[in-house]
């Protein structure tokens, strides 16, 4: 069964309380909670009147209020340095990126256990590319 990409809506954040680790952003209206757990890596907080983009649920979380944001790209601030994501595929989710490895793998005859789905650090989205020769790889890929 293949999972649907949820689209994109585009928001500015309204409210952000540093002290309890998240926020709020307006998108046409509709407020959605915002984690600090959700950002893309390097971002902590972010100011009032920053320009996100994320993905929602169609319903609150249970014992919550509003709808929650996730998958959030942060517009108009620079990311921590880093190696440009500039021409790569972006996937929105790891089970996205996992299905689009494979296919890779299957296309173009490449060793998928030298393949890596990662967070970019700079883009907050998902990437596929080869592992680190010093870095060792723990997890197996859940097809092999």
């Amino acid at each position: 069964m293949t999972q649907k990409a949820q689209p994109r809506l585009s928001g500015v954040i309204t409210r952000w309380f540093p002290n309890r680790g998240g926020g709020f952003a307006a998108s046409d209206g509709t407020p959605y909670f915002i984690s600090r757990l959700d950002l893309p890596r390097g971002h902590k907080e972010l100011p009032i009147g920053t320009t996100v983009t994320f993905t929602a649920g169609l319903a609150p979380e249970p014992g919550h209020d509003h709808l929650r944001a996730r998958s959030i790209r942060v517009e108009g601030i620079t990311a921590p340095a880093g190696r440009s994501c500039e021409g790569k595929t972006s996937y929105s989710s790891r089970p996205d990126a996992l299905s689009g490895l494979k296919r890779l793998a299957s296309k173009t005859g490449e060793n998928a256990s030298r393949l890596n789905v990662y967070e970019c650090d700079r883009c907050g989205d998902y990437h596929i590319g080869h592992k680190l020769a010093n870095k060792r790889m723990v997890r197996r890929m859940p097809w092999t």
